[in-house]
């Protein structure tokens, strides 16, 4: 058996990556948020760490799978029976990469000195916020790359546009 590396599958192969890292650092991020409020949040900083770290490796693995998509809808445009769902997705992915620059940016304003402890809760309220709403678009986003495979046959060798 022979494999064949498709340039059209190195996007679904990377994308995985960033959105369980996002979807997880948004979850971390919350419960940390409830630790504040709880006055407990001394006992959890490795989980912070851990949070801002898959927050930042989330956002950066974004670019690399959104050039890799644009690389994937090149090669299979011709073949792809309802072409506004790409472009749909690639709006909604651009979208999802902004907000969770936004988020990044927020969460290390934390490490300049004129931010540090200043406004915790409400800047870590703001985050939740932020990474809860990029959460909505990469989810939004991840559907919509699925129903072009599954429904519409984006990537399917000999996919039919009449069923």
């Amino acid at each position: 058996m022979r494999i064949v590396l498709r340039e059209e599958l190195f996007h679904p192969l990377i994308s995985h990556f960033p959105i369980a890292f996002l979807i997880t650092a948004s979850c971390l991020k919350l419960f940390l948020f409830i630790t504040l409020i709880l006055k407990k949040e001394g006992k959890f900083t490795k989980i912070q760490t851990i949070a801002q770290a898959l927050l930042f490796a989330g956002t950066a693995l974004l670019l690399p799978t959104i050039f890799l998509g644009d690389m994937a809808f090149e090669t299979i445009k011709q073949n792809l029976c309802e072409i506004t769902i790409a472009y749909q997705h690639e709006q909604l992915s651009e979208t999802t990469l902004m907000i969770f620059i936004l988020g990044l940016i927020l969460q290390f304003l934390e490490y300049l000195p004129a931010w540090k402890g200043k406004f915790r809760i409400s800047k870590e309220l703001l985050l939740v916020i932020i990474l809860s709403l990029g959460s909505y678009y990469l989810i939004r986003t991840s559907h919509l790359g699925a129903t072009m495979v599954y429904e519409h046959g984006a990537a399917v060798t000999n996919a039919n546009c009449n069923s």
